[in-house]
């Protein structure tokens, strides 16, 4: 009878000493599983923040590129020309618009938007025989490039 004690009892204690080594190895696992995960996770959001920088050149470049080109042309542009205006306007504005920007030009990219709108519906204006409002648009319109080419000073060529 003892001997059959001991014997569950060494059987008992072996069984308890698989299932710990069983619960260790499953415990280890999990921790390898989640420091990997981790690691993706990390990885993960080094790409995004690369692609983001990314974004953020390409766009600077972009945008810088075609400031400089609307400029160059409005400055080729007769001042009573005010259909190839319009027309160097929308291709700016729709170029703009194709654009991949990140939060951190948003503002930017809106004033330039809102600045060109505002000149071709004063040229518009100017189409349709209402001289003071065009006036009154063109005047907004070089007076906003002027604060957004001083607070973005980056945009013109050098």
């Amino acid at each position: 009878m003892k001997k059959i004690h001991t014997i569950l009892l060494v059987i008992i204690i072996f069984a308890l000493v698989i299932l710990g080594t069983v619960f260790v190895l499953n415990l280890k696992q999990k921790q390898e599983q989640e420091l990997e995960i981790e690691n993706d996770k990390k990885e993960q959001m080094q790409l995004e923040k690369d692609e983001l920088e990314n974004i953020k050149l390409n766009y600077e470049t972009q945008v810088k590129v075609l400031v400089n080109q609307f400029l160059e042309s409005d400055k080729l542009i007769a001042r009573d020309n005010y259909n190839e205006k319009i027309s160097n306007i929308n291709s700016t504005i729709n170029d703009l618009l194709d654009l991949r920007l990140t939060a951190e030009y948003k503002k930017l990219h809106l004033d330039l938007v809102v600045a060109l709108d505002m000149a071709k519906r004063g040229y518009e204006a100017f189409l349709s025989q209402e001289d003071q409002d065009g006036r009154e648009l063109i005047s907004e319109y070089e007076n906003e490039l002027v604060d957004i080419l001083d607070e973005y000073q980056w945009l013109i060529k050098k």
